[in-house]
């Protein structure tokens, strides 16, 4: 729209000029007056097509329940092609009316691009979606190199402010009344009553599939605000929550999709993460955080769980005491995160405790709570604490808060009843073959037989009880209803442990060998047996 905008001021040759959303009133007046002329040509065409995009929403995605997806893809193209059309005309004639009324036009083709995208990726085929990767790949590689010399074309037409149109969108969203519902997984653990619970909601109150996020939840878009509490009822009938999914708050708590069965972990982080969890959900002190606040686990330095992008980052780790034995515990890093502005999570302390663990994790909560940034929010998250004040001071600050909640009525010392309760040994490692994990490792796909391309890939393997865990590709991460249902009868049948990957797939845990095939051949039959999930070739 910024284009089109410019290519008109060009062909219609008239005087342009840029101005701030707070002086439109004046600058109408003006132009009615005839005392300026003032078009606002790259500004009224991106509010045409933003604001037309979300008036558009609710009307795609009802077209799409009653015709079908395939429909409503081809009337989205219909559209795009008449609104491209129209632009062109009204360049020609220098309508600067007719320009900014098929922007909004186009505004159709913004939403129903948002909705059959995911339908392309459910229906295409796996040489498809590789193929697709590719060009995907490629055209980033290429906006990379042109973006800047376009942005240097095109300086006149990016000088205005974009605030005003991203305003009107999230209005009109909220005046449609169609939400996003994010739903919580501790440790990514997921149970076949919450599968069945997960298609039910995509079936009945979104677009016929969810998706699995980076942080080990399930979301499903556009449902309707009047219906919201029909799916509270459904999500909390089977044990979850969406309380502090999103927010200023503690958000889900993550940790490694292995753990538990993992033959390099430390510790089985699952039980800690549940706790972390219970701790802190509808706890007073994370309701009204400067910014989000993201915890953590990996169980061994490998660190699958991506510690070093959390404000918490918990790994597992061990010491040796001056006897000779061993202590399991944790190293905890803190201020990570990744943004426009990456920093990497610093160490807190060489060793923590288990016992010490929830209070650090609570005592960091408390210095971001004091010291965040509330003025402004791309400044608000820890890792803008530590470039303020320094780690060594923010160090201080937490350690120091540490040894005063004893004396505080939430004080989480000890070991967690969730981890007494569950243990949290290692799995251990057995004396066959045992699978590299981690960055860096090589993985050759040298046979053309489909099983055996999914079992090198995707199989781990070398757990102390001779158990392997196996993963299911999900294709970014969105998952229809009738696999969720396919993938509870699945996980019924093998009685699995199974979890949400940060890799946006599914762990199948605590199998047999044996198993494998089996297994193989019911995720082939719901397009769920890619070979590369959670590897390079896996776009997140």
């Amino acid at each position: 729209a910024h284009l089109v905008g410019e290519l008109f001021k060009q062909q219609s040759g008239l005087r342009v000029a840029h101005v701030p959303y707070v002086q439109f009133p004046q600058a109408i007046s003006d132009l009615l007056n005839g005392t300026n002329h003032y078009m606002f040509i790259t500004t009224l065409p991106v509010m045409g097509y933003v604001v037309g995009g979300a008036l558009s929403t609710s009307l795609v995605a009802r077209s799409q329940s009653r015709w079908g997806r395939q429909v409503s893809f081809q009337l989205g193209l219909a559209v795009a092609v008449f609104s491209a059309l129209l632009c062109a005309l009204a360049v020609w004639l220098s309508l600067f009316g007719l320009l900014v009324l098929a922007t909004f036009i186009a505004g159709y083709y913004s939403a129903n691009g948002q909705l059959y995208r995911f339908a392309a990726a459910e229906l295409a085929t796996a040489a498809a979606r590789e193929k697709a990767i590719s060009l995907v790949l490629a055209g980033g590689l290429i906006g990379a190199i042109a973006g800047p010399n376009l942005a240097k074309f095109t300086r006149t037409a990016f000088t205005v402010p974009f605030m005003g149109a991203y305003l009107a969108l999230a209005v009109v969203a909220a005046l449609a009344m169609l939400l996003m519902v994010r739903i919580k997984f501790p440790a990514g653990s997921i149970k076949p009553e919450h599968w069945d619970a997960m298609a039910e909601i995509s079936e009945n109150f979104s677009r016929g599939f969810g998706h699995i996020t980076t942080r080990q939840n399930i979301q499903f878009h556009f449902v309707e605000l009047r219906r919201i509490p029909d799916v509270m009822r459904i999500i909390g009938a089977v044990g979850l929550t969406s309380r502090e999914s999103c927010g200023d708050t503690v958000r889900n708590v993550m940790a490694c999709h292995l753990a538990g069965a993992c033959p390099y972990e430390k510790i089985d982080v699952t039980p800690w993460a549940e706790a972390v969890f219970r701790h802190f959900v509808r706890n007073p002190l994370g309701q009204r955080l400067p910014r989000k606040f993201k915890v953590n686990f990996s169980g061994c330095a490998t660190d699958c769980g991506q510690a070093m992008f959390n404000d918490v980052g918990i790994v597992a780790a061990s010491r040796t005491r001056d006897d000779g034995s061993v202590e399991q515990g944790f190293r905890v890093f803190i201020a990570g995160g990744l943004g426009a502005t990456p920093h990497p999570a610093l160490s807190l302390e060489e060793f923590t405790t288990r016992e010490d663990l929830l209070p650090t994790i609570e005592a960091t909560l408390r210095v971001f709570d004091q010291t965040g940034n509330r003025d402004n929010k791309l400044r608000a998250r820890l890792k803008w604490v530590v470039d303020q004040l320094g780690i060594d001071e923010v160090r201080r600050r937490v350690l120091k808060i540490r040894t005063t909640l004893p004396a505080s009525s939430s004080w989480p010392g000890g070991i967690p009843p969730e981890v007494t309760a569950a243990g949290d040994a290692p799995a251990g490692r057995g004396a066959g073959e045992v699978t590299e994990i981690g960055q860096g490792v090589r993985v050759e796909l040298r046979s053309s037989d489909p099983f055996t391309r999914w079992e090198q890939a995707s199989v781990i393997k070398g757990a102390a009880d001779g158990t392997v865990s196996a993963i299911a590709y999900a294709a970014i991460g969105d998952i229809t209803a009738a696999q969720f249902r396919e993938l509870a009868a699945i996980q019924r049948h093998f009685d699995a442990d199974m979890r949400l990957t940060n890799r946006q797939n599914i762990a199948f845990r605590g199998m047999q060998p044996g198993q494998m095939r089996e297994l193989f051949d019911r995720l082939s039959a719901i397009g769920m047996a890619q070979p590369g999930a959670e590897l390079a070739r896996d776009v997140v």
